[in-house]
């Protein structure tokens, strides 16, 4: 029979096989990616995760998920409460891109709201704040930053537990 060997494979006659097991993070990440992709209006090419570079007018509109940060409380049983703040980003061109992003902001907060533990992978979600930032370049544009927290708990020694 098999030994475990540690969270990430188990030895077996001599040979250790990595096993690859997200964080609850990465797991709550993706799952917020899943549902951005269904936005009415943005293709799902054009739904990123923590793009850094600059998105150009041409591939809007377009959203960029990120995290924000974490913050842990530990629990008297052992495990771990974390506060995951996400980062929405919004980003809408054209003669009112204010008007072109708000039924986008209430489409992602409908979808992000319509299951607040996310299949399971957490216990809550709740609205952070909206900012609007508008640029005047070559047509105008906007973006808008939508942040949630997100409550999720995992066992102090192991973050994909």
């Amino acid at each position: 029979m098999p030994r475990l060997y540690a969270r990430y494979g188990y030895v077996a006659r001599g040979y250790v096989k990595e096993v690859v097991v997200p964080t609850q993070r990465e797991l709550i990440l993706r799952a917020c990616k899943a549902l951005l992709q269904q936005v009415d209006g943005v293709a799902a090419t054009s739904v990123f995760r923590t793009r850094t570079g600059r998105i150009a007018q041409e591939e809007m509109p377009a959203i960029n998920l990120m995290a924000d940060g974490s913050e842990p409380a530990e629990l008297t049983n052992g495990g771990t409460d974390q506060q995951l703040t996400i980062v929405v980003e919004i980003y809408a061109c054209g003669n009112e891109p204010d008007a072109q992003a708000d039924p986008m902001v209430d489409m992602i907060h409908a979808l992000l709201m319509a299951d607040t533990t996310l299949g399971g992978l957490c216990i809550d979600i709740t609205e952070a704040g909206t900012t609007w930032d508008t640029d005047d370049s070559d047509k105008p544009a906007v973006k808008v930053t939508m942040r949630f927290r997100i409550w999720h708990r995992h066992s102090r020694n192991n973050l994909s537990d």
